[in-house]
């Protein structure tokens, strides 16, 4: 298991035990992450995504990749909502959502890790099969209240919060294409590849 820069050892621990043919095998080893920037899920998109494939990062000793997508050994994914590591905007120009995502990391980055399945509701659940029969499950902790006013909560009425947040919080849900049968918004947004992501315009 690991969280943050950790997942990221995750990886690529997972990666080479996936191309080691005496590797142990699937029904005795499973992974976890928690916060991982290099991983896009059925729901979320992490920062790293956005940046090319072998793109050398020296300050965090970090060359890009991405997680195995076809690897041999179940995965669970946690990820808390907002946060700009794991769940950054996939539409960066919605500079609310890019500050609110800021405040996130400190307040869902690595307290999701700390949550149980019994804290996710069913729809922020997905599991997915790949072809070699492994699943990744995604677990998006909510964060009901905007993490942009959590600094304001011992200084506001609870009912001044409440109000903020009722309208923040779809400007803020603007700038994740996730949220767009709910928001009815249909612009364009990024979609990661292995180079630099691409717009995806909604027919």
């Amino acid at each position: 298991s690991g969280l943050s820069l950790g997942a990221m050892t995750a990886d690529a621990a997972q990666r080479t035990l996936d191309a080691d043919p005496n590797r142990p095998p699937s029904s005795e080893l499973a992974f976890i992450v928690a916060g991982d920037p290099s991983r896009v899920t059925p729901m979320t998109t992490g920062i790293g995504t956005f940046l090319p494939v072998g793109l050398r990062i020296p300050v965090l000793g970090w060359t890009v990749a991405r997680p195995p997508s076809e690897s041999t050994y179940d995965t669970v994914v946690v990820v808390g909502e907002y946060e700009w590591a794991a769940d950054f905007p996939d539409r960066p120009w919605n500079l609310l959502a890019d500050l609110n995502s800021l405040v996130a990391f400190n307040y869902t980055h690595s307290e999701a890790s700390l949550t149980s399945p019994a804290d996710i509701p069913p729809e922020n659940i997905v599991t997915t099969t790949n072809s070699t029969g492994a699943t990744t499950s995604t677990y998006l902790w909510p964060s009901p209240e905007l993490p942009l006013l959590k600094p304001f909560d011992k200084i506001l009425a609870p009912a001044v919060i409440t109000a903020a947040n009722n309208v923040l919080k779809p400007m803020v849900d603007r700038g994740y294409s996730r949220y767009d049968a709910v928001t009815g918004n249909h612009a364009p947004y990024l979609q990661p590849t292995e180079g630099f992501p691409k717009l995806v315009t909604r027919k």
